[in-house]
């Protein structure tokens, strides 16, 4: 099961629904009605609009990663679960862990990032291509996440107030549950990073 998505600069609106976007945006409409929850409640939660949220469903947006982080928290998932809903294998067929040149694209913030393999309920490794850029907010959520740097150069800071750490290729972070985190290509090249969350307790 291969799911890729883009992280591009740019905007979050797009005029036409793509089939990617639509059947993510479908996987989000599941989970939010299968928790009985309203567009209006996930919007509180999240503090992203409900116009957004509603486009975002219908297919007619691709938000960030953040927004999409934050719309997994609020429906009490995970972004590669949305990512591989989005992307369901066939009954009684065998999950195909890597298709190459798989060009199915889901855009979000700059870069690009690939799901490579979910076992659900149990662990999920996402591969990100990233350019520098400046930090974004903290993430905080209740798995377990290891940053595996391929190439470039990564700078990661744990929890808020901390210094950042700078990682090169082959070296490895590991960042325990619930702990506030964030991480960015740093430098002038871009990073290759293999990210594994860990959701088994």
């Amino acid at each position: 099961m291969t799911a890729l998505f883009h992280i591009g600069g740019g905007p979050e609106l797009r005029r036409q629904a793509e089939p990617e976007a639509r059947a993510l945006g479908a996987a989000i409409r599941r989970r939010r009605r299968s928790l009985g929850m309203t567009l209006v409640q996930v919007a509180a939660v999240t503090g992203l609009s409900h116009p957004f949220l509603s486009q975002l469903e219908r297919g007619r947006t691709r938000g960030s990663m953040r927004s999409l982080f934050l719309v997994a928290e609020a429906l009490r998932t995970s972004q590669q679960a949305l990512l591989a809903e989005a992307q369901p294998v066939p009954d009684g067929a065998e999950p195909v862990v890597l298709t190459v040149n798989d060009t199915t694209s889901i855009p979000v913030d700059a870069g690009s990032a690939r799901l490579l393999v979910e076992a659900p309920g149990q662990f999920a490794v996402t591969e990100f291509r990233l350019r520098p850029q400046e930090f974004s907010e903290f993430y905080v959520h209740e798995h377990a996440e290891l940053v595996y740097v391929a190439s470039g150069t990564v700078e990661a800071q744990v929890r808020s107030g901390s210094e950042p750490h700078v990682l090169g290729p082959r070296d490895v972070l590991r960042i325990p549950g619930s702990v506030p985190h964030r991480w960015r290509a740093f430098g002038a090249a871009e990073a290759v990073v293999l990210v594994t969350h860990t959701f088994a307790s």
